[in-house]
């Protein structure tokens, strides 16, 4: 075994695939079929023209996803996308230079995890080179505690994150309104870790996933950015939208609450015979 096989390997991060330009016409594409209504794969497929095991079908799906444009739910067959308020909002304004039209756009260019982080890091300096973004993605993450990203990967990312903060007319003063009067504010209270309360929220996590429960805004508000996002499996995707300072007592917290959380469904399974997929 050479040195370079006995070195760890892992995937890059999950980025979108497809910059925000592209993204939003795929809204677009969606929403001439369905509108707002939940579609299933076969009406994605139909829209982007693609084969419904197409791996383009599922990268296109997931970049909207990063872009907070489409929500989903349900899994396998069932599997259903909706497209967001922020997407009805930048495909249905009736005044493309409105200034919510233009805010909803700025949002769902900061969506996905990696370019809210480059631009926490570096802000948006059209002379920054692309060799410090590299460098950053490809060594400095994993000097942080984070996994790097490729080089092939990085190129993609860079190249997308450029252009996407372009189509969004984003500068590095740039500040992002809420889309309706009165989301957000300036709370940033540190609550009490509390296991106790975890445990009592089980029944409307129940609640929450049932098919006639409300469905939740996955798109940033004001105030708030995205931590972490992802694909666990080709079903399912997380992500993790926090308010207010996060640091190293804040994730030990979060990971206090998610094996509360993994506890909690190991109970559901036992209690019901089957696993109960709460967080759909």
């Amino acid at each position: 075994m050479s040195e370079n096989d006995s070195k760890p390997r892992f995937r890059s991060p999950p980025y979108p695939a497809i910059d925000l330009s592209k993204a939003i016409e795929r809204a677009k594409q969606l929403y001439s079929k369905a509108m707002h209504h939940p579609a299933g794969t076969a009406v994605l497929a139909e829209a982007w023209g693609y084969g419904e095991k197409s791996s383009g079908l599922w990268a296109t799906a997931a970049a909207l996803i990063h872009f907070g444009l489409i929500r989903d739910e349900g899994t396998g067959p069932k599997r259903k996308f909706t497209l967001s308020d922020i997407a009805v909002r930048i495909i249905r304004d009736a005044d493309p230079d409105s200034e919510k039209r233009r805010d909803a756009i700025r949002r769902a260019a900061l969506s996905p995890t990696i370019h809210s982080e480059l631009r926490e890091k570096f802000g948006i300096d059209p002379g920054l080179s692309d060799i410090v973004l590299k460098n950053y993605l490809t060594l400095d993450r994993a000097d942080e505690g984070k996994a790097a990203f490729s080089d092939g990967a990085a190129d993609d990312v860079i190249r997308i994150y450029k252009d996407s903060m372009a189509f969004a007319g984003i500068a590095i003063s740039a500040s992002l309104p809420p889309l309706e009067e009165g989301i957000g504010g300036d709370d940033d209270d540190d609550d009490a870790f509390d296991i106790a309360g975890i445990r009592a929220k089980r029944e409307t996590m129940k609640l929450a996933s049932s098919p006639v429960a409300p469905k939740q805004p996955t798109a940033p508000q004001y105030g708030e950015r995205v931590l972490q996002d992802g694909i666990l499996s080709r079903e399912t995707t997380y992500r993790i939208i926090v308010k207010g300072k996060i640091g190293p007592r804040e994730i030990d917290r979060l990971i206090k609450k998610l094996e509360l959380d993994k506890e909690i469904l190991a109970d559901a399974e036992g209690e019901d015979g089957e696993e109960e997929n709460i967080f759909s």
